[in-house]
């Protein structure tokens, strides 16, 4: 792959998969090309085989981060509520929920994972301009108002948080 030769790095990846079919590592790599290659369906098949073979939460939270970004956001909750409390909690977790939730249009619960997001980090004007748009989105202009307020406090630069009033 480093060398520009990606038909030889799969190949390569291929042969290494017929030794050991459960190789993780060999799995999320190919799966990244198909991804890259638009083969969505193989790029998805390839991830949860990884995600399988090996049960570390970073692989679950890869395959559900594909599945998010990919038009499949009601199995990547369902990927998400699988997650042990502790992974679904991470901050990087977080983000990728709160926008599943945008997706299937479950804002009350998007609005939760933003204000957990926001006890843990709250000087993130990102977040702060995100909790404001969900917040306008179901009525609560108020508190949309006071949401882009810090947002921009926190960061007079941030254009899109001006643009949302």
């Amino acid at each position: 792959m480093r060398a520009g030769d990606r038909l030889k790095a799969q190949m390569m990846l291929r042969d290494r998969l017929a030794e050991d079919p459960n190789d993780a590592d060999v799995l999320t790599v190919l799966a990244q090309i198909a991804a890259e290659d638009r083969r969505i369906e193989e790029a998805t098949v390839l991830l949860r085989r990884a995600a399988d073979a090996d049960t570390a939460p970073d692989r679950r939270v890869a395959l559900i981060d594909h599945l998010q970004r990919n038009s499949f956001p009601a199995l990547a909750l369902r990927e998400l509520e699988g997650l042990p409390a502790a992974v679904r909690e991470r901050f990087d977790v977080a983000a990728i929920e709160a926008k599943t939730l945008s997706l299937l249009g479950m804002h009350q619960q998007q609005i939760g994972v933003y204000e957990r997001m926001l006890r843990e980090k709250p000087d993130k004007p990102g977040i702060w301009m995100n909790l404001a748009n969900v917040l306008k989105t179901v009525g609560r202009t108020d508190e949309a108002v006071r949401a882009l307020k810090r947002s921009t406090k926190l960061k007079p630069t941030l254009g899109q948080a001006y643009w949302t009033r």
